[in-house]
């Protein structure tokens, strides 16, 4: 163990003493833990007020020495249970790396100290989502999707049929009337708001289906099923490149762009034209996820 961990786990050791001696709250060094230290934190800074009102000599050692000890115990929680990176300022202050982002904890622990806000709690959830946001997606077991798709995009064929008098004939030309039709659904989702979501589902699943198909065929992609976070999608795997069409159905239908790398969609079109650019191992953009 270097000097840098026995000194970190010797000021977190002291705070967890200290918080179980004058606070009673108990610290297991789990990531849970952390509510526990919100918890003696706010009775800290109970004692922080009354010393200022109380104008008491010996109160800046005493939050500095606080805010150092309950930081090392943060720090180590969060080396141990997120993977953060140890790391400290010009000063000599606790500070972490995480998604290469420098977070100063010792100075958050003494402003809550200060402020009896619950920063703490506001960090973790952050970095919670963080690294849920930046899980990369897996392929899981495909089932059935090429022929759940291919059915799926043959109503689009129909529907474009019925509403537009034109043939979708699975060439990337044929987006545009893909385009036209999302155009129109959008109109009727803004003039019928109850009918919305049922609208935008049924749409992302058809017309998201049509334009995987196109993805399929002038691509050479291949439909796969992915887990991203919570849920499962169907996508198109282009080169290295995820494709989720879906995703441009809803985007379009509500007036959204859709970022994908460094570039953003807005409409179908646009998003077919990225990803055929993103499947050319020239273009550098083999490690993009697009979600």
């Amino acid at each position: 163990m270097s000097n840098i961990e026995e000194a970190l786990q010797d000021a977190a050791a002291r705070f967890v003493e200290s918080t179980k001696e004058y606070i009673h709250v108990e610290l297991d060094g789990s990531l849970q833990s952390l509510a526990q230290v919100q918890k003696a934190m706010q009775q800290y800074h109970l004692v922080y007020k009354r010393g200022l009102e109380r104008k008491e000599a010996g109160l800046a050692p005493y939050v500095e020495q606080l805010a150092s000890t309950a930081a090392a115990y943060d720090c180590r929680v969060l080396i141990k249970n997120l993977g953060v990176k140890l790391a400290a300022s010009n000063e000599g202050k606790l500070q972490f790396i995480v998604h290469d982002s420098r977070v100063a904890i010792e100075d958050l622990m003494e402003e809550q100290l200060k402020t009896g806000q619950p920063l703490l709690i506001s960090l973790l959830k952050q970095l919670l989502e963080m690294g849920s946001k930046t899980e990369p997606p897996r392929e899981i077991d495909s089932g059935n999707v090429e022929s759940e798709t291919r059915a799926a995009a043959a109503v689009a064929v129909k529907d474009i049929r019925a509403a537009l008098k034109q043939e979708l004939d699975y060439s990337l030309e044929s987006l545009t009337l893909v385009d036209r039709a999302l155009q129109r659904l959008k109109g009727v989702a803004e003039t019928s708001p109850e009918s919305k979501s049922n609208l935008v589902k049924a749409s992302c699943d058809k017309y998201g289906s049509y334009i995987g198909e196109v993805l399929v065929r002038q691509f050479g992609g291949r439909w796969v099923r992915l887990q991203v976070r919570e849920s499962t999608v169907n996508a198109v795997a282009v080169g290295s490149l995820y494709a989720v069409p879906a995703h441009i159905v809803r985007a379009v239908l509500e007036g959204k762009a859709l970022k994908m790398g460094t570039d953003a969609a807005t409409t179908v079109t646009h998003f077919a034209k990225i990803v055929g650019q993103g499947s050319a191992p020239e273009t550098g953009a083999a490690s993009n996820r697009l979600n």
